[in-house]
């Protein structure tokens, strides 16, 4: 495991540092740790605790938590809500949280009603690795990102060079410079994608389609997505799918995006 020292930008600016990981098993992909995510991006700090058992515990500043076998690749989320979106004033617009960049959506206030329901994400199903120490627990930055996109649509990209603090938005550009990097530009130049980057983006695509997928939608295989998850859906839907599979899974750039 090699750890490097990588710029964060955002709007655009140098606004800081993180820590990236690159494992042997999959060395283009980069790792960060969900405690120095969460403190870097939402300003708020996640306390690690050994379990004893081989596994760990990230635990925030309202006591919810959650816990990860890093052999078995699981992560269990007691209280989902009260882990990842804490209370805080509504007029407290710094960090975003009261509106989203989206100009139709509004949130102004909202009450759960019950007991929350434990959610267990399995990694490992997807081929995903994931890793625990004493510091953290660390997760490829693309995956954490779509786990840990805030209210205000905040998360952070990397370009294979330097990592992108990004908002989603209807009418904005992209951040200058997310798209200028060697590693984009050798990848349009017809450059072959890596295999773990092929296995990663796919992996991705699987997890968020069977974790956060919603409705309503307008496509031809929402039901089926909405009940069997990315992959057997693609599979059920015989040669067709087995291409729109084999796109995706390509090493050219070019097909990937089309």
């Amino acid at each position: 495991m090699q750890e490097q020292e990588t710029k964060v930008y955002t709007d655009g600016e140098e606004a800081g540092e993180l820590t990236l990981r690159f494992y042997e098993e999959a060395p283009d992909i980069p790792y960060l740790g969900m405690g120095a995510y969460s403190q870097y991006l939402k300003g708020q700090p996640l306390t690690l605790r050994e379990n004893g058992d081989g596994t760990y515990a990230l635990v925030n500043s309202i006591g919810a938590e959650i816990s990860c076998d890093s052999d078995a690749g699981v992560i269990v989320i007691p209280d989902w809500d009260g882990f990842f979106d804490m209370p805080l004033p509504l007029e407290d617009e710094a960090k975003g949280w009261k509106d989203t960049t989206l100009h139709t959506v509004r949130i102004t206030n909202v009450e759960f009603e019950g007991e929350p329901e434990e959610v267990t994400l399995d990694f490992s199903k997807y081929g995903i690795r994931i890793y625990a120490d004493e510091n953290d627990i660390y997760l490829p930055v693309s995956t954490l990102s779509n786990i840990m996109t805030d209210i205000a649509t905040n998360h952070i990209l990397y370009n294979g060079e330097n990592l992108y603090v990004q908002r989603i938005s209807i009418d904005e550009k992209p951040i200058e410079g997310l798209y200028d990097s060697e590693s984009f530009r050798n990848k349009i130049n017809g450059e072959a994608r890596p295999d773990d980057i092929v296995k990663q983006c796919y992996a991705d695509l699987c997890f968020n389609f069977d974790y956060f997928f919603g409705h309503p939608g307008k496509a031809p295989l929402d039901e089926a997505l909405a009940d069997k998850g990315l992959e057997q859906a693609l599979t059920d839907l015989g040669d067709e799918g087995a291409g729109i599979k084999e796109g995706l899974l390509s090493s050219d750039f070019a097909e990937y995006l089309s």
